[in-house]
């Protein structure tokens, strides 16, 4: 399999699907459109992303959320070890966001983004749980391919 991603870019999905569309497929490979969700997203409670003192596990990760005026996902995101990296923790937060409930989700299911150090776990939920409250809360659009 061959993915194409848009690079979480909303205005590239149509030359996405396109691309997908026109490719041709053979039995040794297809091509997909769009960064896929991991099978099982508990699975990635394992994984950190970076290394020494700038890895984030995933196991520290948590959130809650609201839906806004278009009914996105504002999500509020609480990290164990948060140092104030805002830019730094929200690219590896789209990347594990993609893993979560994959490229399509992110780009068109959450709104904005804020970080916050966890201080207790009250109220919030796992990241990898953000998979299947999107199945629940929202039905994803078919993508057209």
């Amino acid at each position: 399999m061959c993915q194409i991603s848009a690079g979480g870019r909303k205005e590239a999905f149509p030359t996405v699907t396109e691309v997908v569309n026109q490719a041709s497929t053979s039995a040794l490979f297809y091509f997909k459109a769009f960064k896929a969700a991991h099978e099982t997203p508990k699975e990635l409670l394992d994984m950190s992303l970076g290394h020494g003192n700038s890895s984030l596990p995933i196991k520290d990760i948590y959130y809650r959320y609201i839906k806004d005026e278009n009914e996105l996902l504002s999500l509020d995101i609480y990290i164990k070890k948060y140092d104030g990296d805002a830019e730094e923790t929200l690219r590896k937060i789209y990347f594990i966001l993609d893993k979560v409930i994959g490229e399509y989700d992110t780009a068109t299911r959450i709104g904005g983004i804020t970080l916050y150090k966890l201080q207790e776990k009250k109220g919030l939920r796992p990241l990898v749980d953000l998979a299947s409250e999107i199945k629940t809360d929202m039905v994803s659009e078919p993508i057209l391919l």
